[in-house]
């Protein structure tokens, strides 16, 4: 089983990456229609509740193996999901002075290993294998 930190890196890797537009785009809609439309409302507001309840329980899990420390889980999950929210958003309409999705990453990582009391660079590492020696993927 990975590690929480592993499992963390691989989550933000996935939500921040440049595939995601699409999936971005739809969740923009579906906020935007949510407005006007209760049911619509209602089921973005399950699936919202189910990231959060995935992310708490990664970050309970970090906790609890001694990687994290972490006065509320609850609480930094809706934090880490907004932020990732509100740049995936920006990204989309193509605001703002990130470059990429690594910029986003990067400025998410940075902002959890703080949050988590991990040492700078924990979430960011990218590692590749190269004749059985790790290397730091620049």
């Amino acid at each position: 089983m990975p590690s929480s930190v592993d499992a963390l890196r691989a989550l933000l890797r996935d939500l921040l990456g440049p595939e995601r537009g699409t999936v971005t785009s739809i969740w923009l809609d579906a906020w935007s229609v949510g407005r006007r439309n209760a049911a619509l409302a209602r089921e973005v507001a399950v699936q919202m509740d189910a990231w959060q309840k995935f992310l708490v329980s990664v970050l309970n899990r970090g906790c609890a193996g001694g990687e994290f420390v972490v006065a509320d889980t609850g609480t930094l999950a809706w934090q880490l999901l907004a932020i990732i929210d509100g740049l995936d958003a920006h990204a989309v309409v193509r605001h703002g002075d990130l470059r990429d999705q690594r910029d986003q990453r990067d400025l998410v990582c940075t902002i959890a290993e703080h949050e988590l009391g991990l040492h700078a660079g924990t979430l960011a590492q990218a590692y590749v294998s190269q004749r059985g020696i790790l290397r730091r993927r620049t």
